[in-house]
């Protein structure tokens, strides 16, 4: 991720316009927290942990436009929704100096949110497991949570820290008394021509191996499959990785709403 400085010395994720409709998505669908679920008669507590929060804010060169990142997006959100409880941010970079901007900028921008007393904000920078790991320890798996992960590369992501955030989950009693299982709610934006990508190269198909936590010959055999069936390579690996989503099925709980904008996917999976 390379940062913008602007003329008084603020720094932005600089970014392609895509990224734009990307954050438009985000807002559109945190809105019903804000507006439906938020107006209920007894709102649950709502936790948004937000992995690659960056510095908070993006800008384009192409249009010279500036707008919210992810972290400021959910900030909002839970400023709006009555029982937001935890905001939970995570920027890292492997190059120190950078990232010492991003957080400089981040931490700026939240401060002047004023967020109300009830929002308990932490700010790491910390690889994703170690993310991760710091993240659960804050989150009650009996209440809702939504993840937002937007790694800059699909194996920036891998399969086993995704199931560990998947695996922490509690349970419940609904109004007729029965115990239901809660997961964690996923908001995973794919960089799908990353894959499509490394899936021709030999020296990058360890980056596939990562992302889709499968043995390499059994994500190619998939591959040849659905490639044969008339899917071109992109298509067969955006089917290849909501397959493996299945594994984490509880009951009929899980439903998954797909959006597509040339080279990203957007995946939403309610649990």
């Amino acid at each position: 991720m390379s940062l913008f400085k602007d003329k008084s010395g603020q720094s932005y994720d600089e970014v392609k316009y895509h990224t734009r409709q990307k954050h438009r998505f985000l807002e559109k669908y945190l809105e019903i927290w804000t507006q439906n679920v938020g107006k209920g008669q007894s709102p649950p507590t709502l936790d948004i942990v937000d992995l690659y929060s960056s510095s908070g804010s993006c800008f384009c060169s192409s249009n010279e436009e500036i707008w919210d990142g992810s972290s400021i997006i959910s900030a909002k959100c839970l400023q709006n929704y009555p029982n937001g409880r935890n905001l939970i941010l995570n920027s890292y970079s492997d190059d120190e100096m950078e990232q010492q901007e991003q957080v400089k900028c981040l931490d700026f921008r939240m401060n002047t949110l004023n967020l109300p007393p009830r929002i308990k904000r932490s700010l790491f920078s910390l690889k994703i497991e170690d993310a991760i790991t710091e993240a659960i320890k804050l989150i009650d798996p009996r209440y809702p949570s939504f993840w937002i992960l937007d790694p800059y590369q699909p194996q920036q992501l891998p399969w086993a820290q995704l199931q560990r955030i998947i695996d922490h989950n509690g349970s419940y009693r609904n109004s007729k008394g029965d115990e239901v299982t809660r997961l964690p709610e996923l908001f995973i934006i794919l960089i799908t021509e990353s894959l499509q990508r490394s899936s021709g190269k030999e020296d990058q198909m360890h980056f596939i191996d990562v992302a889709l936590g499968l043995e390499r010959e059994i994500w190619l055999d998939k591959l040849d499959k659905l490639n044969s069936q008339g899917m071109n390579t992109r298509q067969a690996m955006i089917e290849i990785y909501a397959e493996r989503y299945q594994i984490f099925m509880v009951g009929d709980q899980l439903s998954m709403k797909l959006k597509e904008l040339k080279e990203i996917l957007f995946m939403q999976f309610f649990f």
